[in-house]
């Protein structure tokens, strides 16, 4: 992905991808917005998702207060300098673990635990409730096919790292009330 030409250019980028978040089986536009006076400043991001021409997702970081982590070693994986590990992170890191599908990233028992409020069901009934007034037998039947995307590994949801070692909850896409929402709480 293109990145800056030298540390001192100004960086003024969007990284786009295309991929469905959605679950409806049609490509949706993930938009990576990069600002920064160089690549020795703090960065400054938006992460938008389009799908059928509408905003259904954004997310705004200023990423000030974690600037100086970058030059700390294991901050960034793979990297070992603070321009590459900047690099790493904002050119790949954010878009690479950004959409998560099949299996091995969830616990299926964990996530359908009932009898825990941490889970698919209180989560996701407390998120349709105050979002969207979605309540009672609406909202279990929305997590009802919710519950079957898991149990048949076809799930969809989206990581939204904070910085490299710490992401926002998981969110998945509800094509009821058209927005993401948690569904389970670490």
């Amino acid at each position: 992905m293109g990145q800056p030409v030298n540390d001192t250019s100004p960086i003024e980028q969007d990284l786009v991808r295309e991929v469905d978040v959605t679950g409806d089986g049609k490509a949706d536009k993930i938009t990576l917005h990069l600002s920064a006076k160089n690549l020795n400043s703090p960065m400054l991001w938006t992460l938008s998702i389009v799908a059928d021409g509408k905003e259904i997702y954004f997310y705004k970081s200023d990423d000030s207060r974690m600037d100086h982590l970058f030059s700390d070693k294991g901050y960034v994986l793979g990297c070992n300098d603070y321009i590459s590990c900047k690099k790493k992170y904002y050119y790949h890191d954010i878009l690479d673990v950004l959409v998560l599908t099949g299996t091995k990233w969830y616990n299926l028992y964990g996530i359908l635990d009932k009898s825990q409020p941490g889970t698919l069901y209180p989560i996701g009934r407390k998120e349709l409730s105050t979002c969207c007034n979605v309540v009672g037998s609406q909202a279990d039947a929305i997590l009802n096919k919710i519950e079957k995307k898991f149990r048949d590994g076809k799930v969809i949801a989206i990581n939204v790292l904070q910085s490299p070692v710490h992401a926002n909850p998981p969110l998945i896409f509800i094509p009821e009330v058209g927005r993401f929402i948690r569904f389970d709480e670490e």
